[in-house]
């Protein structure tokens, strides 16, 4: 959650082949959930002294909903890329901040 109240939300995966790809969003809180309408994803960069920032292409993939609460929760995506669908798959929360609550 970013100081002006909208929200970001990135992860790295891979596509339907099995090559990396990193996703990426700017959304707002709309009723307690994340709503991310303009995910992006990202292709053809690597890092290190060979990078090349204009390999790099970014093309739309969908949209993606966080319901989450202090344990977890649902991502619901429906996505524009073909390969990728839609679903709703469950989040599972791996690390704590020290000293922050959770109500």
């Amino acid at each position: 959650v970013l100081i002006n109240g909208r929200v970001v939300v990135y992860w790295f995966s891979f596509d339907p082949d099995g090559n990396r790809r990193w996703f990426f969003g700017l959304g707002d809180i709309v009723d307690g959930k994340l709503v991310f309408n303009d995910m992006m994803t990202s292709h053809g960069g690597i890092f290190g002294p060979d990078f090349d920032p204009t390999a790099v292409v970014f093309e739309p993939w969908g949209t993606l909903e966080l319901d989450l609460d202090c344990n977890g929760g649902t991502a619901t995506y429906n996505s524009t890329e073909e390969g990728f669908g839609s679903g709703t798959q469950n989040v599972v929360r791996l690390t704590t901040i020290d000293q922050l609550s959770c109500p």
